[in-house]
C-alpha cells in the first residue's frame, strides 16, 4: 500500500521549520494546513503509547527456569490479560515418536518456523515421558492466530488457553510447565527448548 503515497522526508536536523511542520500534523485536533480533518488513526504499539505494559523483550532476557521465583517477581506483576494471552500445547501424533533425536527435531523445527513472530510471542517446549512434547506459550493478543499463520507446524498440536485471569490456578500451570526442569505432572523430562 505504500505505493499509493507519495513521501518526503523533513529534517533530518530538527530545525524550527521541521518541528514547525511535524506539529502542524502530529499535535493537532480539527483542521490540517487549512483543511477540516474527517478521521485520524494513529499506528503505534499499545503498550508503549501508554508508557508501560508487558515488555516482551525484556522478560525473555530475563526469563531462566532456574530461578524459582521469577514468575512471581518479574512476569506476573507486568502481566496484562488485556494485551496478552497464555496457551498451552500438546503434540497429537506422540504414538509415532520413536526415537528421542527425531522428536527433539519435532520442536526444533517448530522453534526455527516461529522466527518471522518471535516479536509477538515466548514459549517452553519440553519433550517427556514416553516422547511426549508438551508446551506453553504467552502471545500478543487474545489467541495464536499470528503463530497458527506463519508456522503450518501449529497443526499438529492441540491448543489450550490458560486464563485469561491470572488466578492462583493459572499461575501454577504456568510455573509447572515454564519452570520444570526434571519433570512434568511425573513424567521425566528429557529435552526443554525455550523460544526467545
Amino acid at each position: 500500500d505504500t505505493s499509493w503515497f507519495t513521501w518526503s522526508q523533513l529534517g533530518p536536523d530538527p530545525s524550527d521549520k521541521v518541528k514547525e511542520a511535524v506539529a502542524q500534523i502530529w499535535s493537532v485536533d480539527k483542521v490540517v494546513l487549512g483543511k477540516e480533518i474527517k478521521d485520524t488513526q494513529i499506528f503505534a504499539d499499545a503498550a508503549g503509547a501508554a508508557g508501560g505494559g508487558f515488555d516482551l523483550a525484556s522478560w525473555k532476557s530475563t526469563f531462566t527456569n532456574e530461578d524459582s521465583g521469577i514468575l512471581d517477581k518479574s512476569f506476573w506483576p507486568i502481566y496484562n490479560k488485556e494485551e496478552w494471552s497464555i496457551w498451552r500445547c500438546t503434540y497429537d501424533y506422540a504414538d509415532d515418536n520413536e526415537e528421542l533425536g527425531a522428536t527433539k527435531e519435532i520442536v526444533t523445527s517448530f522453534m526455527k518456523n516461529t522466527e518471522s513472530v518471535k516479536n509477538s510471542c515466548f514459549g517452553v517446549m519440553h519433550v517427556c515421558g514416553k516422547l511426549e512434547v508438551e508446551g506453553l506459550w504467552l502471545f500478543k493478543g487474545a489467541d495464536p492466530e499470528e503463530l497458527f499463520g506463519a508456522n503450518e507446524d501449529t497443526s499438529w498440536f492441540t491448543w489450550n488457553q490458560l486464563g485469561p485471569d491470572a488466578n492462583d490456578q493459572v499461575k501454577a500451570a504456568v510455573g509447572k510447565i515454564w519452570l520444570a526442569t526434571k519433570d512434568l505432572n511425573g513424567k521425566e523430562i528429557k529435552d526443554t527448548q525455550v523460544f526467545k
